[in-house]
C-alpha cells in the first residue's frame, strides 16, 4: 500500500491545521508499520520520520514555477503518478483537479468559513475556496472532517454529495497536566485568549464588551497571544482610540511553556470566534483547569457542552454580561469544571489516527489496479 501525502502546509505557519496534520501523521508512523509513505512538498519542512517505510518527496522547482496552484494542481499530481501511490490524503481542505480516477482519495475539511463567514477571508483565498472545495468534495472518495458540526453542515450546503462517506475525525486533547505547585487559588483576574489575530475571532466585540465593563467600574485587562494574522488593522486603530487601550496586551506567538503559564494564571480564556471547525483553545484550557467563556450556536457547545459559559459573539453586551458573572464574589467556577475531564477523554489523538487508518485499510481493499494511462 503506496499513500501519498501532501504536507506543503508545514510551510504555512503553526495554526490547528498544521497541528492536526501532524498529530495525525506522529501516531501513523506509530501504528502503521506495513504501508509505504510519501509525504510531498515544495520546501524542507522540520517534520521528523522515524517509520523507515516513511520517505520524504521534495519536489524543488525553479522560481518560474512558484505558484502554489501550479504546483499542487499539476506537478503533484505527476509526482504522486511517477511514485505509483495507491491513495492520496489531502489535508488540507482542496483535492488536485487533475489527480487520476484510478487514485483513491481521502479529503479533510476543517470548516466552511468560505460559506458561513466569508467576510472574514482574504479576497484572493475566497476565491480559491470557492472554486476549488466544491470540486475537491465531488473527487473525493471519502471526505473527513473534525466534528459533527461540520459534518452537517457539509450535508446541508452540498446536498450532491449526500452519498459519499463522512465521517468525523476530531482534534485530540493537549497532552498537558497542570504543574505541580498549581493552585486555582492563586488565579489572576485577567482574560487570555489564544488564537490567529484575525476578523473570524471576534475580537473587536470583546474590546467592545470591555468598553461597557469598564463605563460600570469593572475594568478588566485581556491578553491575547497568537500569530498576527491578517485584516487587523481596523480592529488595532479601534484599540488605538478606546478608552481601554492600556488594558490590552498583546503577545505575540508565544512558546509552550508560556502557553500554559497563562492558561494556569489567567481567570478564564475567553474564544469569541464567530465560527470554527472545532476549536482548539477551549480542549487546551480545559486540560490545564482553565474556565472557559465562548461563542454559543457554534460548534463549541458541542465541544464543552456544559463546561463552558456562552455568549452571542455579535452581541458585545451578551458578552459583557457574560464576563461580569465570572467576577461576582458568589460565582463557582467548580461547577463547570467538575466534569472537564469528561470532555477531554472524548477526544484523543491515537484514537483518531486509528479511525483514519481504518479507512486507509479499507480503502487499500477497493484499489483499482495501477496502469500507466
Amino acid at each position: 500500500m503506496r499513500i501519498g501525502i501532501d504536507i506543503t502546509a508545514f510551510a504555512e505557519g503553526h495554526s490547528g491545521i498544521q497541528l492536526y496534520i501532524r498529530s495525525i501523521l506522529d501516531n501513523l508512523q506509530d501504528i502503521d508499520k506495513h504501508g509505504e509513505y510519501f509525504l510531498f512538498e515544495r520546501f524542507p519542512s522540520d517534520y521528523k520520520i522515524i517509520n523507515p517505510k516513511w520517505q520524504k518527496v521534495i519536489i524543488k522547482l525553479p522560481k518560474f514555477f512558484g505558484s502554489q496552484t501550479l504546483w499542487f494542481q499539476f506537478i503533484f499530481p505527476y509526482f504522486v503518478r511517477k511514485n505509483k501511490i495507491e491513495i492520496v490524503w489531502s489535508p488540507a481542505f482542496f483535492v488536485p483537479r487533475f489527480i487520476s480516477k484510478k487514485i483513491r482519495v481521502l479529503l479533510t475539511i476543517y470548516d466552511l468559513g468560505f460559506i458561513r463567514v466569508p467576510e472574514t477571508f482574504d479576497k484572493a483565498h475566497l476565491r480559491r475556496c470557492r472554486l476549488l472545495i466544491p470540486n475537491s468534495l465531488k473527487r473525493a472518495d471519502l471526505i473527513m472532517v473534525i466534528s459533527d458540526f461540520i459534518s452537517k453542515e457539509i450535508r446541508q450546503y452540498f446536498p450532491a454529495i449526500a452519498r459519499k462517506r463522512i465521517i468525523i475525525a476530531a482534534c485530540g486533547r493537549w497532552q498537558k497536566t497542570l504543574p505541580e505547585n498549581y493552585s486555582a487559588q492563586t488565579r489572576s483576574e485577567f482574560l487570555f485568549f489564544a488564537g490567529n489575530f484575525e476578523p473570524r475571532k471576534n475580537l473587536l466585540n470583546v474590546i467592545k464588551a470591555l468598553e461597557y465593563l469598564a463605563e460600570a467600574g469593572l475594568r478588566i485587562e485581556l491578553q491575547i497571544a497568537g500569530p498576527e494574522g491578517w485584516r487587523n488593522r481596523d480592529i488595532k486603530e479601534y484599540l488605538s482610540r478606546s478608552p481601554i487601550n492600556k488594558q490590552v496586551t498583546f503577545l505575540g506567538f508565544i512558546d509552550e511553556h508560556r502557553l500554559i503559564e497563562n492558561y494556569c494564571k489567567c481567570k478564564a480564556l475567553i474564544f469569541p470566534s464567530l465560527y470554527e471547525g472545532f476549536g482548539m483553545p477551549v480542549l487546551e484550557a480545559l486540560s490545564l483547569d482553565c474556565l472557559v467563556l465562548t461563542s454559543k450556536n457554534t460548534v463549541m457547545e458541542e465541544i464543552c457542552g456544559q463546561t463552558a459559559l456562552y455568549f452571542d459573539p455579535r452581541n458585545p453586551v451578551d458578552i459583557a454580561k457574560t464576563i461580569r458573572t465570572i467576577f461576582q464574589a458568589e460565582f463557582d467556577r467548580k461547577i463547570y469544571l467538575s466534569h472537564r475531564m469528561d470532555v477531554l477523554n472524548r477526544y484523543d489523538w491515537k484514537n483518531t489516527t486509528e479511525i483514519i487508518y481504518g479507512e486507509i485499510t479499507a480503502m487499500n481493499s477497493e484499489i483499482r489496479p495501477f496502469s500507466r494511462e
